[in-house]
């Protein structure tokens, strides 16, 4: 810490190959314009509430050691440049001769060839490493350049062939979900100029167009989790779309599919209390977790629904036929579930699935509670709307009209 170094402990994420949870990747003009840019966003990082760890991956400026080769000592002492190169390569720890073998090693052991380190990190002792002639005289290496200090160049990250810089941090605190960062980040670049003159704010879905000025785009974590659960909840509104029409066309009515598609939300009601009291986030397992279960709990509607339609075309009353099937029915039905929850207890500490077991095994407690209630009701409602007490209407055309 004294030097200015910043230790970093790191958690390998088990979802997305990501850097970390924020990560805003800074493009501009050019390299100068784009490490200013991205420093000046590390100190917004660094402002923001619950934004912590925030960095950057710009190296600091530092100087290296280099021997710069004297062409015309070398030459007329009968040196070349690969010798040269060789030897401190070999002095310095970098030479393979060879490697060991092993029976039970995975992996080679090389044979490294190296100065100890008290005497290659002297300058004054490497000057003084012989260096083999064409001639076969050894040369000191002092005769053939000399060791200068040089800046190090800085390292240059690339996505899709252009240039730019990372600029990272998490979150954390009750509001650490990454969105309360994000848009706190972007309140404060409204008051921001680029290097450049222009006004940058993040782009979430691509790079900016060009590099012709400064900007960046949003990534990390946060972003991989909102294209996710973007494309799962586009897909999951197609297929309720999809059953809904497939219910209409089986029921030929558009007032049944509806109930028997009512316990869907009704998930959540055990979903998200679930999530509350393991204190986990809602991932995009979490999401598959509730799609799967939506689709559970329609098949069990079916169930009930069929079986009050069968009962009433043989001439049940709806009260009766209601009862019936929430009696018989619910034993399969709670069947059913217990043991997908039984399945997802068995998952319910894997930090990847963990969101998706609590969704399955917190779920059915409310849902499928619910749905014995919610499902007899609105056919209950169904048949007093449909069927008013006429003596003319047929028992079998109470419920579903063929």
């Amino acid at each position: 810490h004294a030097l200015g170094a910043k230790i970093a402990v790191i958690e390998m994420p088990p979802g997305p190959p990501v850097l970390q949870t924020m990560v805003a990747e800074v493009y501009g003009p050019d390299a100068v314009t784009r490490r200013q840019v991205a420093a000046d966003m590390t100190r917004i990082f660094e402002q923001t509430p619950n934004l912590v760890d925030a960095d950057n991956y710009m190296i600091e400026p530092f100087e290296r050691w280099h021997f710069k080769v004297d062409t015309e000592k070398a030459l007329r002492q009968g040196v070349s440049v690969e010798a040269i190169n060789r030897n401190i390569q070999m002095a310095m720890g970098g030479f393979k001769l060879g490697d060991m073998k092993g029976h039970t090693s995975l992996e080679p052991k090389y044979i490294v060839l190296q100065l100890p380190l008290e005497k290659r990190g002297e300058i004054g002792r490497l000057s003084n490493l012989p260096v083999p002639s064409s001639k076969g005289q050894l040369v000191p290496l002092t005769e053939l350049g000399q060791f200068v200090k040089i800046a190090e160049q800085n390292i240059i990250y690339r996505k899709d062939l252009r240039p730019m810089e990372y600029v990272v941090g998490e979150m954390e605190g009750r509001l650490g979900a990454p969105i309360y960062g994000i848009l706190s980040i972007e309140d404060r670049l409204q008051k921001y100029t680029a290097p450049d003159g222009v006004a940058i704010t993040g782009t979430m879905t691509a790079a900016p167009e060009d590099d012709l000025h400064s900007g960046f785009e949003w990534s990390g974590e946060w972003v991989v989790t909102y294209e996710t659960f973007r494309d799962m909840g586009l897909a999951f509104a197609a297929a309720l779309v999809l059953i809904f029409g497939l219910l209409v066309l089986e029921f030929r009515n558009f007032i049944l599919p509806s109930i028997i598609m009512a316990p869907i939300p009704l998930t959540l009601i055990g979903i998200i209390p679930g999530h509350w009291i393991m204190s986990a986030e809602f991932t995009a397992t979490s999401m598959i977790g509730f799609i799967a279960l939506a689709g559970i709990e329609v098949r069990s509607s079916i169930l009930l629904v069929d079986f009050v339609k069968n009962e009433i075309h043989l001439g049940e009353d709806a009260m009766h036929a209601v009862a019936n099937a929430g009696q018989i029915r619910m034993r399969p039905i709670w069947v059913t579930n217990l043991t997908m929850m039984a399945g997802a207890a068995t998952i319910l500490f894997d930090p990847i699935f963990q969101g998706m077991a609590i969704s399955l095994l917190f779920g059915p407690i409310v849902a499928t509670t619910l749905t014995l209630f919610v499902i007899p009701l609105g056919c209950t409602s169904i048949q007093k709307t449909l069927c008013p007490e006429h003596p003319d209407v047929e028992g079998d055309s109470c419920l579903i009209p063929d």
